[in-house]
């Protein structure tokens, strides 16, 4: 998910759920290492080592309860540009493996956007819920036909919808 959605209680309330997830965290998001109340810092200011770097570290975020920590991973995206990544998988020791969800994360984004820009998806006026569905499956199959023409033409999606 994404930063928009890290909200304490909406994190809280997908633990109950025993689902396991892993968003980006905003560099003001307050965190401690010690758990100690009033030993909070911004969480671009955290310092790593090089094994907190591979395996994360165990972090408390300010507004959760006493005791509830997470692991926190530091994705290097490019040589000047990092990522947090707080996830409630306290047994995830791999960086790796928290990069791949990211990516899965960003994939999702992309189908998201490109469904809304391209196939009018959010277009349906319709108030019938079998309707809507329709239109929404119909919009998906154009998506998967145009990413399927771009993908033999060598064009974007973007060049093929403005070639129609």
């Amino acid at each position: 998910m994404d930063t928009w959605y890290a909200a304490t209680w909406l994190r809280l309330y997908l633990e109950k759920l025993a689902t396991i997830d892993s968003c980006p965290m905003k560099d003001t998001r307050q965190t401690t290492e010690s758990g100690e109340p009033g030993d909070y810092h911004r969480g671009d200011s955290l310092t790593w080592t090089p094994e907190e770097q591979a395996h994360g570290k165990r972090v408390h975020l300010k507004g959760f309860p006493k005791g509830h920590h997470l692991q926190l991973f530091r994705l290097r995206l490019s040589p000047k540009r990092t990522d947090d990544v707080v996830t409630n998988d306290r047994a995830q020791d791999s960086v790796e493996a928290v990069q791949e969800a990211c990516g899965f994360r960003w994939k999702l984004e992309e189908f998201h956007r490109e469904t809304k820009h391209v196939t009018g998806i959010e277009d349906c006026q319709c108030r019938k819920e079998r309707i809507q569905r329709k239109h929404i499956g119909w919009a998906v199959l154009v998506w998967v036909r145009l990413k399927q023409l771009a993908y033999q033409t060598g064009q974007t999606l973007s060049q093929i919808t403005h070639n129609l």
